[in-house]
């Protein structure tokens, strides 16, 4: 069940029905019982309650809450999500437009998911640096993984901007 909340959060996130996202991601915690399972949704409690905020413009909360995350994440040594923090954390710098910042966290981030090479295809080009942007957007388009609902989520968008390079 909590992998289907995910993926419905990611839906809602990514097609700007925040409200519901904000709603699901608090409904997590329903019929769960140990308390290890517990603590771990509530760090993507968390990751998604900064997501919510940095889509909705709430910069500073998005920031409070990603710290929060990291710092949950690096206590429980939990690999993938301290790759979520540095993905969180690129997306904030790239919103704030802090690009290096941006490249640097996205660096660090899962390099399974193809939507860090899209965002670092987007640091890359507004940093100016459009080959670096063309190699991450290709990288992105032509993911070679087994398909998943990042990878749906911005490989037309990464088409996209490579027809415009």
């Amino acid at each position: 069940m909590i992998h289907n909340i995910k993926y419905f959060l990611l839906i809602f996130i990514f097609s700007a029905n925040f409200a519901c996202a904000q709603k699901d991601s608090n409904a997590q915690f329903e019929n769960i019982s140990a308390e290890e399972v517990k603590e771990n949704t509530r760090r993507f409690n968390v990751y998604n309650l900064a997501r919510v905020a940095l889509m909705t413009g709430k910069i500073e909360e998005a920031k409070k809450l990603a710290q929060d995350f990291d710092t949950r994440s690096n206590k429980a040594n939990n690999t993938f999500q301290i790759w979520l923090s540095h993905y969180l954390n690129g997306l904030i710098a790239l919103e704030e437009k802090d690009y290096q910042k941006a490249i640097s966290e996205f660096a660090k981030s899962n390099q399974q998911n193809p939507q860090t090479f899209y965002y670092m295809a987007i640091a890359y080009e507004k940093d100016g640096n459009l080959a670096e942007a063309k190699k991450y957007a290709d990288k992105c388009a032509n993911f070679n993984a087994l398909i998943n609902i990042n990878q749906a989520f911005v490989r037309n968008q990464a088409n996209q901007m490579l027809s415009t390079m």
